[in-house]
């Protein structure tokens, strides 16, 4: 399950199958939570037959303690993988790698 945030929220639905949305736009203060992900940022646009979401104004993912930050971030759900793009300024990345096992398991 995945929860969305957001001030506003527009919906567009498909004139031969209106229960079914084509897409969803939220702006101002978007954060959309699924487990110990997070995404955030000023705008996001899901596109339902890319199966995309799309997030843009500060857009930022973490997952757990790691985090990336960019332009725009695209999240592809059926692939469970994203793709951060740089603007203006870089794209910033937390990353926090597991720790080793050692050999008895701990």
């Amino acid at each position: 399950d995945m929860t969305l945030r957001s001030d506003v929220l527009r919906i567009v639905l498909d004139r031969d199958k209106p229960e079914e949305p084509t897409e969803v736009v939220a702006e101002g203060g978007v954060r959309i939570d699924k487990g110990t992900r997070q995404a955030s940022g000023g705008r996001a646009v899901f596109n339902a037959a890319a199966r995309t979401v799309t997030l843009s104004e500060q857009a930022r993912l973490r997952d757990g303690p790691n985090e990336v930050a960019g332009e725009r971030v695209i999240v592809f759900l059926a692939e469970e993988r994203s793709v951060i793009e740089g603007g203006p300024e870089r794209v910033r990345a937390v990353l926090h790698p597991p720790a080793e096992k050692t050999r008895d398991g701990r």
